[in-house]
């Protein structure tokens, strides 16, 4: 009985210990402006695209589940993600060249462009074992602008999407990087390498959804 509760007792203490590995969970901003980030926004294989599509269309045969928040349980679907950020357009039609006096009006759906991504939100833990990289991905939220009268207000969060399961399709895609002149890194590399630039999350100028 002695020794049942001994490892139990050592069982509790491992756990612990894990824990405490990655208590220091943080948030922070990844920017494609900051020139450890340039590769992000590389038009040979932009990281906007491969994440957009990943929870969109599908990704090298792969379409990934993208989150409300963070706490993973209410899924958002391709069809809401595509709504975000899009909009409509209308114009007039005039059926008869020879009488611009006759239009009408129609209207037309213009799809979000995940070019006008270009920040993200992480959720991140700080690993104290010294023999890998000090930041741990646990989650990445691409961002968009809240504009209002040409004027920025705010960014929104899109959607967020678990690291390990990005890292499925991350782990096929190639960046492009003089760092990376041989093409053996993939952008799941990148991240966790850390070869990226991150800078402090400022919760005042972000929407979550």
């Amino acid at each position: 009985m002695k020794s049942g509760r001994w490892l139990l007792v050592l069982l509790f203490l491992f756990l612990l210990n894990e824990n405490q590995l990655f208590a220091q969970r943080k948030s922070g901003i990844i920017d494609d402006h900051d020139k450890a980030n340039l590769t992000m926004a590389s038009k040979k294989n932009p990281f906007y695209t491969i994440i957009y599509e990943a929870v969109t269309t599908g990704r090298k045969g792969s379409l990934i589940k993208a989150y409300r928040d963070t706490a993973f349980k209410k899924v958002i679907s391709p069809e809401e993600i595509i709504k975000i950020g899009s909009g409509e357009e209308t114009f007039q039609i005039y059926p008869d060249p020879t009488n611009p006096d006759v239009f009408y009006d129609t209207t037309v759906f213009v799809p979000f462009n995940p070019e006008k991504i270009s920040r993200y939100l992480v959720i991140y833990d700080i690993n104290t074992k010294p023999e890998e990289p000090p930041i741990k991905i646990v989650a990445i939220a691409p961002l968009i602008d809240n504009w209002v009268a040409n004027v920025k207000l705010n960014e929104q969060i899109i959607f967020w999407v678990k690291f390990e399961d990005l890292a499925e399709v991350a782990g096929k895609e190639i960046f492009n990087s003089p760092e990376n002149p041989g093409g053996q890194l993939t952008f799941k590399d990148f991240f966790e390498k850390n070869l990226f630039f991150m800078r402090d999350y400022d919760p005042t100028i972000i929407i979550y959804r």
